[in-house]
């Protein structure tokens, strides 16, 4: 965190620093929400209990609390592996996943600070609606949430979508 008022510069957390905790961080991963409690969250690709990800929060006042508050699965049908940052509507964080899901081609999630929940409310198909999201989720004056899948869709080139939050319909 950087002090613009006295120039200086403090290091929060180093990432990888214990078992468990969250690693390499991509561009999309590194944008920050920022909650009415203060706490910063943010995402990581890899890391957490089996190296699939992260979602973290901190406290950047000192004593610079950090929590990894989930940890990414490859279990079932889980998504994993997020590369986009975190999108806020109302109480929630929307997401996506560039792995993992029914298809194991991505999912959209979302999560609740506070009780810490998670869930994939959109898993990809690769030919129909796309695979392998890698942006973040955009919340227009619509109350849809807009993204983009890297590849997949009906001309294998990729798609742009829209879900809604409250009915997660696609």
């Amino acid at each position: 965190m950087y002090n613009y008022n006295t120039n200086t510069y403090t290091d929060l957390h180093d990432f990888g620093a214990f078992a468990g905790d969250g690693a390499q961080i991509i561009a999309g991963g590194s944008l920050l929400y920022v909650s009415s409690t203060g706490l910063l969250y943010g995402l990581t690709t890899h890391g957490g209990s089996v190296n699939y990800g992260t979602i973290y929060s901190i406290l950047p006042v000192s004593p610079y609390t950090y929590t990894v508050v989930y940890s990414f699965s490859i279990t079932g049908t889980a998504g994993n592996i997020p590369y986009g940052g975190l999108t806020q509507v109302g109480k929630n964080l929307y997401g996506t996943n560039n792995m993992g899901g029914t298809n194991g081609v991505g999912t959209i999630f979302e999560f609740t600070p506070g009780p810490n929940t998670y869930s994939d409310i959109h898993s990809f198909t690769a030919a129909t609606d796309g695979s392998g999201p890698q942006a973040s989720l955009i919340l227009a004056s619509d109350g849809l949430l807009y993204g983009t899948a890297f590849n997949g869709g009906s001309s294998s080139g990729g798609t742009f979508f829209s879900i809604s939050p409250n009915s997660h319909t696609f």
